[in-house]
């Protein structure tokens, strides 16, 4: 009885993977209102997340900072005020500008017919960079700031990291994450125990930068 005591103790503290998804090659959440929102990683999947994914009711969104992902969200069109604000955050917090620790900043949104790759005479597109042409409705004052949560998509468990509306909203078990210049190599690591997935799943998730867990929402067991 104490070996199989023991065998059940050690099942329930190792880490669980969770179903993996085809878009967690990219950064993802999704929106309050439902709508499934992609980040790129770096020049590679910047570049595939608009070619490969991106349609014509899609959203394009993308911070006010050079060299920051790209960033679609699924049937954008139809979305509401709120998720492409959410975006808009989300966008902002997977740039640079979270390991500059900035505490706000700004990001816009276009359609797809106002996305390009192909240059003007005198105009250079990078690997993974875009070209935007006509207006851009833009949000400002963004807080740096969000939250990962455990969710249930599609009947299996998921950690996601997002706008804090975004992931409170679905999420009873949660951490609300800022910026910090502290270091702390540790912090995946806490995080994953926490929500009892293997490290690596949590760093995928995460912004590029030190992180500081300011809030932590969790439920009595």
């Amino acid at each position: 009885m104490k070996v199989f005591a023991k065998e059940r103790s050690l099942a329930l503290t190792k880490t669980q993977p969770t179903k993996q998804f085809w878009f967690e090659r990219y950064k993802w959440f999704i929106t309050s209102n439902g709508f499934m929102v992609l980040a790129g990683r770096d020049t590679h999947t910047n570049d595939q997340v608009v070619k490969k994914h991106m349609k014509d009711k899609d959203v394009y969104v993308h911070a006010d900072v050079h060299g920051a992902p790209s960033v679609i969200v699924k049937d954008g069109s139809a979305a509401k005020e709120e998720d492409l604000r959410e975006s808009c955050i989300f966008a902002l917090a997977q740039s640079k500008i979270w390991a500059a620790c900035v505490p706000e900043g700004g990001a816009f949104w276009v359609y797809p017919d106002q996305v390009s790759k192909t240059p003007q005479a005198g105009e250079f597109v990078p690997r993974g960079a875009f070209i935007i042409r006509g207006k851009r409705n833009y949000e400002y004052h963004l807080p740096i700031q969000l939250a990962i949560g455990e969710i249930i998509y599609e009947g299996a468990r998921k950690v996601v990291c997002g706008p804090l509306d975004a992931v409170t909203r679905m999420s009873k078990k949660y951490l609300i994450i800022s910026p910090t210049k502290n270091k702390d190599v540790k912090k995946n690591s806490e995080m994953a125990k926490l929500f009892n997935v293997p490290e690596e799943e949590i760093s995928r998730i995460v912004p590029p930068g030190e992180i500081e867990i300011v809030r932590k929402v969790w439920p009595e067991e």
